[in-house]
C-alpha cells in the first residue's frame, strides 16, 4: 500500500493542553498498529510511538497537533488515536468545569 498518510489536525481542548497523562495514552494506543504513527506541531515532527519523542509535543490548550499515519492499518489507527484524544480532551475539560 503506497500513497500519502492518512492525517488529520485536532485542536487541544483540554484546559491542561497536552500532558503527560494524555500523551502516554496516545502512545500506548499509537504502539498496538502496525502503522507509522507521526505527530507534528509548529514544524516539529516525531515518532507516535515514542513517549520519548511524544514528550517534545506538550503542547498548551488551543494549540493543534497534526496526527499522520501510514501503513496497513491506518485508517483503523488514525480513528482510534483521535477518538481518543477526544475523550481525554472531553473528560478534561468536564473534570474542569465540575472541579
Amino acid at each position: 500500500m503506497s500513497g500519502s498518510p492518512l492525517q488529520r489536525t485536532v485542536r487541544i481542548t483540554s484546559p491542561q493542553g497536552f500532558h503527560l497523562r494524555p500523551i502516554k495514552a496516545f502512545v500506548e494506543q499509537a504502539q498496538k498498529f502496525q502503522s507509522a504513527i507521526t505527530v507534528s506541531r509548529e514544524g516539529r515532527t516525531v515518532n507516535g510511538k515514542s513517549m520519548m519523542d511524544m514528550m517534545l509535543m506538550l503542547s498548551p490548550p488551543d494549540s493543534e497537533l497534526t496526527v499522520a499515519v501510514e501503513g496497513p492499518d491506518a485508517p483503523l489507527a488514525l480513528e482510534a488515536l483521535l477518538s481518543l484524544l477526544e475523550k481525554v480532551f472531553d473528560e478534561e475539560a468536564e473534570e474542569q468545569s465540575s472541579g
